[in-house]
């Protein structure tokens, strides 16, 4: 009988607290997002990167779909692949690797 009470009074702590953990995670401002860093470092690159992702400053860490945010820096042209992660408690850490140039056009002659 106590093992039972026991169990059900820790499923019902974390139930109950589970969902609050999501909620504070995802939508709470605790873990907000306030740096973007790039890797290999390039000045240049960087803040490239680093205006693309503006809009998600200040947004939840937790709560960033990294798919998206991949997909978004890939779309700059020089930008051959991305790989994404979060470093809580503030900081989105951005691995890229460019594309080569293959042609270089001398127009003024």
């Amino acid at each position: 009988m106590i093992r039972l009470s026991l169990f059900l009074a820790v499923m019902l702590v974390t139930g109950v607290s589970l969902p609050i953990l999501y909620q504070i995670l995802t939508e709470g401002n605790t873990f907000s997002l306030q740096t973007v860093s790039v890797l290999p470092h390039n000045e240049k690159r960087t803040k490239e990167v680093q205006a693309y992702l503006k809009s998600y400053m200040g947004k939840p860490l937790y709560g960033l779909d990294l798919t998206d945010i991949k997909s978004r820096i890939e779309q700059h042209p020089w930008i051959r692949s991305a790989a994404v992660r979060r470093l809580p408690p503030h900081e989105l850490q951005v691995d890229i690797r460019e594309r080569k140039a293959v042609a270089l056009i001398a127009l003024d002659r």
